[in-house]
Parts: C-alpha cells; sequence; structure tokens
C-alpha cells in the first residue's frame, strides 16, 4: 500500500499492509488446524515432570503435561494452548492425556497429576468419563492430583465448577491449584472446594534466593496454607540456591528444572 507524503510531490512511502493482529490470527488460524490433525494422528502425548519432596529429595509424584510432535520436534504449550482453546478442543487434549497417562500409571503406584480446564470442569461427562478411565486402569482416585488455575474457582459465578470440585474430593480425588499468587488469591474460597495443595507461582520463586520480596510473598503463602491444612509445591525451581531457600521457608514440595527436565515413562 502507498501514501503520499504531505508536502513532497511526487514522493510515496511504502509499508506492509498485514497488520500485526491479522497475523496472529493467521497464526491462530494454522494452529487450530495443525492440532486438529495432530489429535486425528495421535501425536499429542505426555511428558512427565517430577515432584520432589524438599526434605528428601525423593519424587513423590509427576504432572503430567501435554506436548505435540511436529515433523520430529516437540512443541509445548505455548505453541497450541490458545488455538485449543479457541477451536474448543481442550477438551479432546485432556481427554487424550487421560487416557493415556492411565495406562502409563496403572502398573505404578506413585501418584501423578493432570491438568484440567473450566471446559471440562463445566462438561457434565467428564466426570463419568474419568472415573470410568480411573477404574478401566485400576487406579485408585487417592492417587490422582487434579491442577487447576486459580482464577477458575475465584471467576466461578454461578458456583457450578466449586460444585463439580466438590464432587472429584467426595470421590477421592486430590485438587492442586496452579500458578498461585498470580491472580487474586482468596484462601477462604479455595478451602470451600478442599484443595490439598496449592502450586506457587513461578514468578515469584525465580531468584528468591536474592529477592526479600519474593521470600515475604511465599512465605506468608506457606503461613496461611499450612494454617489450612494445605500442602505448598514450589513450582519453577532451577538452581539450588532457589531450592535451599524455597525449603528454608517451608515450602514442602519442589518442581523445575533443578531435579529434571519433563520426560517419557515406560
Amino acid at each position: 500500500k502507498e501514501i503520499q507524503l504531505q508536502g513532497i510531490p511526487n514522493t510515496f512511502n511504502l509499508f506492509e499492509s498485514v497488520h500485526p493482529s491479522s497475523e496472529q490470527a493467521l497464526m491462530g488460524t494454522t494452529w487450530i488446524q495443525k492440532l486438529r490433525l495432530a489429535l486425528e494422528e495421535d501425536r499429542v502425548f505426555p511428558l512427565f515432570h517430577p515432584i520432589v519432596d524438599n526434605q528428601t529429595q525423593n519424587i513423590i509424584s509427576y504432572e503430567c503435561l501435554a506436548r505435540i510432535e511436529e515433523e520430529g520436534c516437540i512443541v509445548t504449550p505455548g505453541s497450541f494452548l490458545e488455538a485449543a482453546r479457541r477451536s474448543g478442543l481442550m477438551g479432546n487434549i485432556t481427554r487424550t492425556m487421560i487416557n493415556k497417562c492411565f495406562k502409563i500409571f496403572a502398573d505404578k503406584e506413585i501418584a501423578f497429576s493432570l491438568n484440567i480446564t473450566n471446559e471440562d470442569l463445566l462438561n457434565p461427562t467428564f466426570i463419568d468419563f474419568l472415573t470410568l478411565k480411573q477404574r478401566q486402569y485400576g487406579i485408585k482416585p487417592e492417587r490422582i492430583v487434579l491442577e487447576i488455575l486459580e482464577d477458575i474457582i475465584l471467576n466461578d459465578s454461578n458456583h457450578t465448577s466449586l460444585k463439580n470440585l466438590k464432587n472429584f474430593k467426595i470421590l477421592g480425588y486430590k485438587i492442586a491449584l496452579d500458578d498461585f499468587g498470580s491472580d487474586r488469591s482468596n484462601f477462604n474460597r479455595f478451602e470451600q472446594c478442599g484443595v490439598d495443595y496449592v502450586k506457587i507461582d513461578g514468578q515469584f520463586i525465580k531468584g528468591i534466593d536474592t529477592l526479600e520480596r519474593h521470600q515475604n510473598i511465599v512465605e506468608s503463602i506457606v503461613f496461611m496454607a499450612h494454617k489450612l491444612g494445605i500442602k505448598v509445591v514450589a513450582e519453577f525451581v532451577s538452581t539450588e540456591a532457589e531450592f535451599l531457600m524455597v525449603k528454608r521457608l517451608g515450602v514442602d514440595y519442589s518442581q523445575g528444572y533443578y531435579f529434571n527436565q519433563p520426560q517419557k515413562l515406560n
């Protein structure tokens, strides 16, 4: 596209006509197509990130993380989650992960956690699907932790998600709040749905060994959580110094590259 510059005859300025928002929309559409194909071709798969006990440094559970195999490369959720939300495919990813993770953990005794979305909680068939798979693979509900984002509860105006979480608790499943502290954290609301774990958002863990403000935030979260009988997990622990600090602050468990990268399990 050309625009003539004012006051300069026969002089034009050339610029690219594609607006950044148009490029983003195109990229989103491309990933919707890629995601549909990945699901059809069974290229959505789990990697497993260990969670360790801060006192013993033993692995006590694994978080199941969705990945896509794309032309020989591993694609992380940052590339496809927004496309999944826009296209209504989040539930497809969750069910694929449940199928594959339950099969892997069927012959193991260790606990594991699955990320579920508000779309899953609002789907009336989801609890039946999860219970069916749990029974099919002979996995006790107490071994399964359902990880949700805290805004699911905070924005639950009609309390539907909260009621469904309570139903999971009645069946024996554990509940963890992911990225805790990144939103309008409210312990009273979380206590209502029987939260078992809070996972402190990584922004407060990065550099915690030198940042006093982050230390104060984490110490406050640990104090309130323990008062309510809730265990605390530090996410994105990357260095020994960060690990020693969260341990000193009373955090129960840690997860991050300091211990191991997400991996496959046999």
